[in-house]
């Protein structure tokens, strides 16, 4: 699948209220290297590539082996930066994902942009 497959699948499922409730919602696509997910506050029925936030799995797997401190404020902190790092140049969505990553307890996972 491409960024354009994936922007075409979530504009069509994004415009049919059968599947979506106020345009809200999420779509994701991974390969070997990249995980895009689509960004916080972007509208699914017209989305655009750049509403996808292109993210390394390589960094973000290094968040489950990593040790953070124990501080929650400290830990909240290192994590964030740590999930920031994994974006890659070049996405405009990246400063919404940033504000949704700041909600997490631990990890980012209300973006689901976590590989487990």
């Amino acid at each position: 699948m491409s960024i354009q497959a994936l922007t075409e699948m979530t504009r069509r499922y994004g415009k049919d209220p059968n599947y979506v409730i106020a345009a809200g919602g999420n779509t994701s696509y991974k390969d070997a290297d990249v995980l895009y997910v689509k960004a916080s506050g972007t509208t699914m029925g017209d989305i655009t590539p750049e509403g996808f936030v292109a993210l390394s799995r390589r960094k973000l797997a290094e968040l489950f082996i990593k040790s953070y401190p124990k501080d929650e404020k400290a830990r909240e902190a290192e994590v964030l930066r740590d999930a920031l790092s994994s974006r890659l140049e070049g996405r405009r969505a990246a400063r919404r994902w940033r504000r949704c990553c700041m909600r997490s307890s631990r990890f980012p996972s209300c973006c689901t942009c976590i590989p487990r």
